[in-house]
């Protein structure tokens, strides 16, 4: 039987037994019961006070050190590879440390290691002089770590730091020390000064002088300078309004020549313009030229055929008037006497129609009667018409040498059915007038 024992990242946890000794660092291992032992040594960093009192130095001078060090279990933690949840953990160098500090408490721990490092610090005081250690404090730090490293490593450990906080002696060494240093110093100060000011008033001096002639240089330079200034400034001027004008005049020429352009564009936008419009007024006008022609040919084409069919009428009236003139004619020659006589009879309500017209388009007559009742008045206009027809036999026999009151008599003998009724065809003219 047995349980797991788990390790926090700055201590070492140690197994030994029947398997031997195993070590065990931020982690979790098992350890058996009764044949196994669980130890655990501190990893982290323990800081020591260093008091070296009396230490003498390479001269017999005595001094007071006190310096601060830090020193740990040197365990080399680093990661293996690119996993960095596995350390790498320097085994014997904690087995080292184990078997020299294992069970002991902490406060012996710190008190060995102390001893060690005063001790060493106590013999590198011994191999220096006073004035090494007052002014040199890095390089004795740096002896120290040299001169521990070995004997810690050979413990276990490593020396992470050393600082020393105070050098001091109780004979006044390091004041007087302190004061010659000052007052040589000061001597030095006072000398250099001195040495400074005289130098310093030889050099303003020097300084005046070549100030002076410098400047009455710098004048003359000036004026030259402004001369030749005032010279660059009248030639820029002038070159400036050269430029001016030349550039002005590049100007008006880049403007003509832009305007020229621009009504050259414009003769040419105008030109295209006027083309497109004679182009679209000679389409409009082939347009509406096809559709003149297309309703000319229909309207004469329509012409053609109404000319067609009025001739044709024509031709056909004519033929229909020339076939009706046959057939009367061949009437009359079949009939003879008869027939003229048919018509002229027919035609003697249009011939009265014709004698009573200029009486129908008169609005007023005004009759001049004498009283007696006879040749007057309104019965005299009717004897006068009926005087005019009964004198119409006379006058188509003068003039045709036809006799109708024969004819009329003629025709009342044979199968006319209004024969022995002359009379009878006077009264209706008359009644029509």
């Amino acid at each position: 039987m047995g349980n797991f024992v788990n390790g926090s990242a700055n201590e070492a946890v140690l197994i030994s037994g029947l398997r031997g000794t195993r070590v065990a660092v931020g982690s979790t291992t098992w350890r058996w019961w009764v044949i196994e032992t669980v130890n655990r040594l501190p990893l982290e960093l323990i800081q020591l006070e260093l008091h070296t009192v009396e230490g003498e130095t390479v001269h017999g001078v005595k001094v007071t050190v006190k310096a601060v060090a830090n020193v740990k279990v040197k365990a080399k933690l680093a990661s293996a590879g690119d996993d960095t949840s596995r350390v790498k953990v320097d085994k014997e160098k904690i087995l080292v440390a184990a078997q020299q500090f294992l069970g002991k408490s902490a406060a012996e721990i710190n008190n060995l290691l102390k001893q060690a490092l005063e001790g060493h610090q106590r013999q590198i005081l011994g191999t220096l002089t006073v004035e090494q250690v007052f002014r040199d404090r890095a390089a004795f730090s740096a002896k120290v770590r040299e001169h521990c490293h070995e004997d810690l490593e050979r413990m276990g450990f490593e020396i992470i730091s050393y600082t020393i906080k105070s050098i001091d002696d109780s004979n006044g060494y390091m004041a007087s020390l302190g004061a010659t240093q000052t007052a040589i110093v000061k001597r030095e100060a006072q000398e250099g000064e001195a040495k400074n000011q005289s130098e310093a008033q030889q050099k303003v001096a020097q300084a005046t002088a070549q100030a002076k002639i410098f400047a009455a240089k710098a004048t003359r330079e000036a004026n030259v300078a402004a001369t030749q200034q005032q010279e660059i400034e009248v030639e820029a001027t002038k070159n400036l309004e050269m430029k001016k004008a030349e550039t002005n005049l590049e100007v008006g020429r880049a403007k003509q020549q832009a305007e020229a352009t621009i009504k050259t564009q414009q003769k040419v936008i105008e030109t295209e313009i006027a083309e497109r419009e004679a182009r679209r007024l000679e389409v409009e006008a082939q347009g509406v030229a096809r559709s003149r022609i297309v309703q000319a040919e229909a309207d004469a084409e329509r012409i053609r055929i109404i000319a067609k069919a009025e001739a044709d009428a024509l031709r056909l009236k004519g033929e229909a008037e020339a076939a009706n003139i046959r057939l009367q004619a061949e009437a009359y020659n079949a009939f003879g006497q008869s027939a003229l006589s048919h018509m002229l009879i027919e035609k003697l309500p249009a011939i009265a129609a014709e004698v009573a017209k200029p009486l129908a388009q008169t609005e007023r007559i005004t009759f001049v009667s004498n009283g007696d009742g006879e040749g007057g008045g309104p019965s005299a206009l009717t004897k006068d018409i009926t005087n005019i027809l009964s004198q119409l036999p006379h006058s188509i026999q003068a003039m045709t040498g036809f006799d109708l009151r024969e004819a009329i008599h003629g025709a009342g003998k044979g199968t006319n059915p209004n024969a022995g009724q002359g009379t009878v065809v006077i009264q209706t003219e008359e009644q029509v007038l």
